[in-house]
């Protein structure tokens, strides 16, 4: 054996020595920068939380660590997900995905949904009977638990339904954007609808607390409309909040100075509720809709929330760009971004005190604290 290949043979041992001791592990900020599109809370402890590139996370520690789910779906999104109990859920998405789990999200296997069109919400009222809403006013229903779908409504290239609730196995409302109203309603299982119009406006999300009693969210505009190519061309675009207290035959509307375009809305009671939208914002009314707040979002994060939900007066989720989920535990008075315990913002430095101790720092004033030698970080307030 010569010089130079013994020399090789040692360069590649020491090396394989290296990368078995100084193997790297990826800590907490975050798990994923895919976007979130909706979130489920089971109790304080658990919610699955749906999105981008078919991914599905749970948490079953407040949101202190998420694990990944696996799905069929590689790619496209997820955009609506919906549980019926604590083992059974839907979740629909681009392509007419439809991913249904029986054991509190641990396992998805792909349903058949008859249409490659995005499906936009899915709602049930009973394990066996629901439906999905989507792009060309699509409505799809099945009667067995998703194991079949039937298509009842279809108006190609005529606009979005954005999302679905029914009240009862008959009586439903869609919401949306296109010719023919905002609002449509059902009273036979989602065979006929009809339209109504609350101007023009691009309603993107419906909450119910009873029959009657509702909010949706969106914009208004001077003129909302599409080219050939589905880009969307609006002229005076405004934040709006509607709410209704005939289910859903009128609403009032309260329009916003804002321009960006709200996304999620969830109310607990009759007064208390929350709103969430573009550049990160979160607000709450504890009247009814009458006054709304902004709420502070002291993560730094800027880009779109897309959904929120409330297990009581105090505990709910965000879910948003970028792999943002925040939780709060009072209310929306505090928001702490849960995403493994991390952040979705740029970090610059990193010091340890000892094995166990140390900081990260970053940008929007981003300050990362660990105790257990970085398995979990905790924001903390730096006050710039």
């Amino acid at each position: 054996m010569n010089k130079n290949m013994l020399l090789c043979i040692l360069f590649i041992w020491v090396g394989c020595a290296f990368a078995q001791e100084g193997e790297w592990i990826p800590q907490s900020p975050p798990l994923t920068n895919k976007q979130f599109n909706d979130i489920h809370i089971f109790d304080e402890n658990t919610a699955i939380a749906v999105g981008e590139s078919g991914t599905v996370m749970k948490t079953t520690d407040a949101g202190m660590t998420w694990e990944i789910k696996p799905t069929e779906i590689l790619y496209g999104y997820l955009l609506s997900v919906y549980f019926v109990n604590a083992s059974t859920g839907w979740v629909v998405g681009s392509s007419g995905s439809i991913i249904k789990t029986t054991d509190g999200g641990e396992t998805w296997e792909t349903q058949d949904s008859g249409t490659s069109s995005t499906l936009y919400s899915v709602h049930f009222v009973n394990a066996d009977t629901g439906w999905a809403v989507g792009a060309g006013r699509k409505v799809l229903k099945t009667t067995d638990g998703g194991d079949s779908w039937t298509e009842l409504h279809s108006e190609f290239n005529v606009g979005y339904f954005e999302d679905v609730h029914f009240f009862n196995p008959d009586t439903g409302i869609a919401v949306g954007w296109g010719g023919g109203g905002n609002v449509h309603r059902t009273t036979d299982g989602g065979q006929t609808w009809t339209g109504y119009s609350v101007g023009t406006a691009w309603i993107k999300k419906v909450h119910f607390i009873n029959d009657l009693e509702g909010w949706a969210v969106g914009i208004t505009a001077s003129t909302i409309s599409e080219d050939v190519w589905g880009n969307r061309i609006i002229y005076g675009q405004h934040s709006a909040i509607w709410k209704t207290t005939d289910g859903g035959l009128t609403w009032d509307v309260t329009n916003f100075i804002n321009t960006e375009w709200l996304y999620g809305v969830y109310f607990v009671d009759s007064d208390s509720g929350w709103v969430v939208g573009e550049d990160g914002i979160i607000i709450n009314t504890t009247n009814g809709g009458d006054l709304w707040t902004l709420q502070d979002n002291p993560t730094g994060f800027t880009r779109s929330f897309f959904s929120v939900t409330f297990l009581n007066s105090n505990t709910g989720w965000v879910v948003g760009e970028s792999g943002a989920i925040l939780q709060t535990t009072n209310g929306g008075s505090d928001w702490e971004l849960s995403s493994g315990g991390g952040t979705i913002n740029s970090l610059a430095s990193i010091f340890f005190l000892d094995v166990n101790t140390g900081w990260a720092a970053g940008r929007n004033g981003t300050i990362l604290h660990t105790i257990d030698g970085g398995d979990k970080w905790l924001p903390q307030l730096s006050g710039t």
